[in-house]
């Protein structure tokens, strides 16, 4: 299986690296993440085809006018605007009836002349709907539209009066589908469908080394759509706090915090993502995770023969902070010593280390150490420390010394070359993006526990490039 980094190999759980500026601990950091969504102009295209009918009526009653029209609609062009979308129809092969009539008041009566009847046939013309859409912070979804249908061909008893119907404005329509778009929307529950995200989000994510990372969220953050250049563009995003510890809480006793409303959120709409999260690990963590790779481990070493010779066993080994200010940690390490001296005696030694960082090599090595055996011989400790000192530099000082460089490298490649793929978060939707840098800051050898700070930078993005609908919306 290879050899277990046990003392920092934690850091590189998620492969970062690290700098030695000092500051003041943080039991939970605060941080902010937004990511641009880009919704291609084909598909909300192909959103409108789709919801166009094949055949358009056209029916408007009022005191002084009646039409009842049908038309055959062929779809055309989509504009983008500011803040909304024009969708442009033909039509054709249309036939219909319109009554006029006027009216007029005297002496406080309303008095109308009789209704004037005419059917047409051969009817062409255009349509077009305009819509603008705004999300509301219960994340309803607000809206305003229009239809407009112009009359371009009429015919009427095997005459062209086309012109005649645009000199009394008869060939013009208005319809308002401000309550259409209303009950439309009222269909889309985009509550019920962010609340899970929002509840997995607050699972503890198990890491390497019975760590894991614990994330709460506080607010999600939106930016109002736009059209720029045929793409709708707007922006998600999070306000959360955010640690990393060890992973003692199960999953399903995790309460969740309940959804809040959405919050508008102002700022560049650039994707750059940059979180600094605190990471922890106490001491006793540590020491586990040192038994799990030490505990029966058994050394040997050959002799002036060429033979593997057995001579140490550690039995028990403990991580601790370091009672000697110079250093940064004491292990305590017990083994069966296979030596004439030692034979079949549980030998306790301490080993005080500095444990420094390299950032050019992206390098933990050890800057110094101490060794100290206690026991009341002293010919017997100082044989017992020029074995450790041996011991230690050929075989335990190599598992506190870990190279992160080629680890971070290529979990780095590795989560790049997914990205740079795009990952399928559901259908028509796609996120991409790219890690440009990991780092761990602040990392100190604590009185109760090992702490650091996670940083990483990037980008990420989310293109929707299908949007699917289940109605018609202007049958």
């Amino acid at each position: 299986m290879g050899k277990q980094k046990w003392l920092l190999g934690f850091l590189a759980a998620s492969f970062f690296s690290a700098n030695a500026q000092q500051q003041k601990p943080a039991t939970s950091i605060n941080g902010k993440v937004s990511i641009p969504v880009i919704i291609r102009g084909s598909a909300i295209d192909a959103l409108l085809k789709s919801s166009t009918p094949e055949r358009q009526l056209i029916n408007e009653k009022t005191e002084t006018q009646d039409v009842d029209f049908a038309f055959n609609v062929s779809d055309g062009a989509t504009q983008f605007n500011s803040s909304g979308i024009v969708h442009h129809m033909s039509l054709s092969e249309g036939a219909g009836m319109i009554k006029k009539r006027s009216c007029r008041t005297v002496w406080n009566s309303n008095l109308c002349s009789p209704w004037i009847s005419m059917r047409f046939n051969e009817i062409r013309g255009k349509a077009s709907f305009s819509i603008d859409a705004k999300l509301n912070a219960d994340y309803s979804i607000a809206t305003k539209g229009k239809l407009i249908t112009e009359i371009e061909n009429l015919e009427w008893a095997g005459m062209n009066i086309t012109e005649i119907m645009k000199t009394f404005g008869w060939h013009y329509f208005e319809k308002d589908l401000n309550d259409l778009l209303a009950k439309e929307c009222s269909q889309i529950d985009l509550k019920n469908k962010i609340y899970p995200l929002w509840v997995n989000l607050q699972q503890p994510i198990l890491l390497k080394y019975n760590l894991a990372l614990l994330i709460q969220p506080k607010q999600v953050l939106y930016n109002d759509l736009y059209f720029e250049k045929g793409v709708g563009k707007t922006k998600i995003g999070l306000l959360f706090s955010a640690r990393i510890g060890e992973g003692t809480v199960a999953p399903a006793s995790v309460t969740p915090v309940p959804l809040p409303n959405l919050t508008l959120n102002a700022g560049a709409n650039d994707g750059k993502i940059e979180c600094h999260i605190p990471l922890s690990l106490s001491y006793p963590a540590i020491s586990q995770i040192a038994k799990d790779s030490l505990k029966g481990k058994i050394f040997s070493r050959k002799n002036k023969k060429g033979k593997a010779i057995q001579y140490l066993e550690i039995t028990d080994i403990d991580v601790g902070h370091s009672r000697l200010p110079q250093y940064d940690i004491a292990i305590k390490v017990e083994s069966n010593i296979q030596r004439t001296i030692f034979k079949k005696r549980r030998v306790p030694v301490y080993f005080y280390a500095k444990i420094m960082y390299d950032s050019a090599t992206a390098r933990f090595y050890v800057k110094k150490y101490k060794v100290d055996a206690r026991t009341k011989n002293f010919l017997y400790n100082l044989s017992l420390e020029t074995l450790a000192n041996q011991v230690f530099y050929k075989k335990i000082k190599s598992y506190l010394e870990y190279n992160a460089g080629a680890a971070i490298a290529e979990q780095k490649k590795s989560v790049n070359d997914l990205l740079q793929k795009k990952i399928n978060i559901a259908k028509g939707m796609q996120l991409s993006g790219k890690v440009q840098e990991v780092a761990l800051r602040n990392l100190q050898f604590l009185p109760d526990q090992l702490y650091s700070e996670l940083m990483w930078k990037g980008y990420a993005g989310i293109e929707v490039s299908e949007l699917a609908s289940n109605n018609e919306m202007f049958r």
